[in-house]
């Protein structure tokens, strides 16, 4: 805080069972060269040593506010650091995350305050297990890379990754009632979006904003992440088709069939959840070719799942066929006509 008690900037940073990485996290917050912050942790429900690692932190930085939460996952807690921050601008952390370096705060506030913008931010950059720094981007990713510093129209822009290296202007969030959607994944490209297109221009910088960590992070896909995904997609692809965002409807379209594909095909067959929001997407796609695509991944889902049954039934056939399940019919001949016995007794019992 400044010597009136002003926050210029907070910066929230949920946490759930980070005891790892949570410690290098915070300082890298705490050693930021801009002192009038406020660092608010919330603790997720986390069932490991993290919110000890925050009170010994606390103890020793007033700036930290740290708030508890049963698990309501991250995209709420951050919704609640938005509702709680008192800072005129909000960052958003990730609790095994880290700033580049000591001054990455201040060169965001400067320039939001200078070029009088509701969104500033940097290039983003990946550190691998071996402490090996990425910053090259290609592809789907390129929108990760700013070759110079200046004003940038989203209509111009229209990525959707990367959230976390941009400051925003916490009344303009408010305001506009930018929140994270509640998904368990995908929650903060809608988060973007949304914010960049409400903004209409943000200040990009050619530094380096943001440190993602990358490699331990493995993903178990299940269908409540499979459907997040899918909502978190269906939402930008709206977004896109209300505003004009044609570009941002084609990335979307390709992380839907081509970075996405395999984990999503492999629910359609076990989910009727995802298999009906993928319906939706089919519905709303908007070209032939993009109808197609969802097709082809429906087929490959039913292809998946009738291939699925065919080596259940083989399996079936070749246990029953088996020796060792001809004896166990055998052995439990006598316990499975007593239990049959007993249960028509019941039923005539109490069928009166």
């Amino acid at each position: 805080m400044d010597k009136n008690g002003e926050v210029k900037v907070s910066v929230i940073i949920p946490v759930y069972n980070m005891q790892e990485y949570m410690g290098e996290c915070i300082n890298s917050v705490r050693r930021q060269s801009l002192h009038e912050i406020e660092i608010i942790c919330i603790d997720d429900g986390s069932r490991d040593n993290s919110y000890d690692i925050l009170k010994e932190n606390a103890k020793e930085d007033k700036r930290i506010k740290i708030i508890r939460q049963q698990n309501q996952g991250v995209a709420a807690a951050r919704n609640l650091g938005i509702r709680e921050a008192v800072g005129k601008y909000i960052l958003f952390m990730d609790a095994d995350d880290m700033y580049p370096n000591e001054r990455v705060i201040e060169l965001l506030f400067s320039t939001a305050e200078e070029k009088q913008v509701v969104i500033a931010g940097g290039q983003f950059s990946d550190i691998d297990i071996s402490g090996q720094i990425n910053t090259a981007y290609s592809g789907l990713l390129q929108g990760y890379i700013f070759e110079k510093s200046g004003l940038i129209s989203y209509q111009d822009y229209q990525f959707d990754y990367g959230y976390h290296r941009f400051l925003y202007n916490r009344e303009f969030l408010l305001k506009n009632n930018i929140f994270f959607p509640e998904y368990v994944r995908y929650q903060d490209p809608p988060f973007m979006v949304k914010a960049m297109t409400m903004a209409e221009y943000f200040y990009a910088l050619k530094e380096v904003s943001y440190c993602y960590r990358m490699d331990y992070k493995v993903i178990e896909w299940n269908e409540k992440r499979v459907c997040g995904l899918l909502r978190g997609l269906r939402d930008n692809l709206q977004w896109a088709g209300k505003y004009n965002l044609c570009k941002l409807y084609e990335l979307t379209m390709m992380r839907l069939v081509n970075e996405y594909r395999k984990v999503i095909v492999e629910q359609t067959f076990v989910s009727a959840k995802v298999l009906r929001i993928l319906l939706q997407l089919h519905e709303e796609a908007i070209t032939k070719e993009d109808k197609e695509a969802i097709r082809q991944m429906l087929l490959e889902g039913y292809e998946k799942q009738r291939s699925c049954r065919i080596e259940v039934s083989k399996e079936y056939e070749r246990i029953s066929t088996s020796i060792s399940y001809r004896i166990g019919l055998a052995v439990t001949y006598i316990p499975r006509r007593v239990y049959k016995g007993i249960r028509n007794l019941f039923q005539k019992k109490y069928s009166r």
